[in-house]
């Protein structure tokens, strides 16, 4: 059974996850008038809470996706296939639940997308639709470390965020010397040793972990068919931009 919760209501906006199997964790959302937030809005939501609310409390899948294709750079594109492709997506499913990633039979759908990170490169970052990845390892994001992703993902707003992350527990005193100042979000994705296992591109959600795990970025799940997904949505009561 999934549950959907509302854990965040604040000046028309209403954020709420959803938890079950992907595919069944959208559904909810859709029942319940939320879209699928994208991770500058989870962000920017979470800045105008506490840190110890649930919203940073707890991590969830957001809008975004990555796309991979073995000995190429990997690509972060604004809005995942698998939130409008079902049948892409119950295929995924399965492929995770025998402990795989979900691969298509050839690279089209990469050359798809890296197509459209080359022809937004002159744009602003926050209105690109695909960027490439500078790395298959783990890299840092930030206003100075590929500032570019960070934009994309994070809007304009992106320091705010740092702010925030950067700030200690709510009501709490923290010493000098415990005290830990992160000035940047990790970005995990798949390995191009991984990726030497598939033959085709390579699809993941996005997940963004809660504030206590860094806020780290994680580009390389395999976790669809869980029953304990947690998918977070969006409903506004007016026209709000936050990216």
């Amino acid at each position: 059974m999934v549950e959907f919760n509302v854990d965040f209501k604040k000046e028309g906006i209403e954020s709420g996850v959803a938890i079950g199997r992907f595919d069944e964790a959208l559904k909810e959302l859709t029942k319940n008038g939320h879209k699928v937030i994208s991770l500058s809005e989870n962000a920017c939501l979470r800045a105008n809470a506490l840190r110890r609310s649930k919203i940073s409390q707890h991590g969830n899948d957001v809008r975004e996706g990555n796309i991979y294709h073995k000995g190429e750079k990997g690509i972060v594109v604004a809005n995942s296939p698998y939130l409008t492709n079902d049948s892409m997506l119950q295929e995924a499913i399965t492929a995770n639940a025998n402990r795989m990633h979900y691969s298509t039979p050839n690279r089209k759908l990469y050359d798809k997308f890296y197509k459209q990170a080359q022809e937004d490169a002159s744009k602003n970052p926050s209105e690109r639709r695909a960027v490439l990845m500078p790395s298959d390892k783990e890299f840092a994001l930030s206003d100075t470390q590929n500032p570019e992703l960070f934009e994309f993902l994070f809007g304009r707003l992106g320091g705010l965020y740092l702010n925030f992350i950067q700030r200690p527990v709510d009501f709490f005193s923290i010493s000098p010397e415990d005290k830990f100042i992160q000035h940047s979000v990790a970005f995990v994705p798949i390995s191009q040793e991984e990726l030497q296992k598939y033959s085709g591109t390579v699809l993941t959600p996005m997940w963004f972990s809660d504030v206590d795990w860094s806020s780290a970025l994680r580009g390389a799940d395999k976790g669809l068919h869980h029953d304990f997904c947690k998918v977070r949505g969006i409903r506004r009561s007016e026209s709000i931009k936050i990216k």
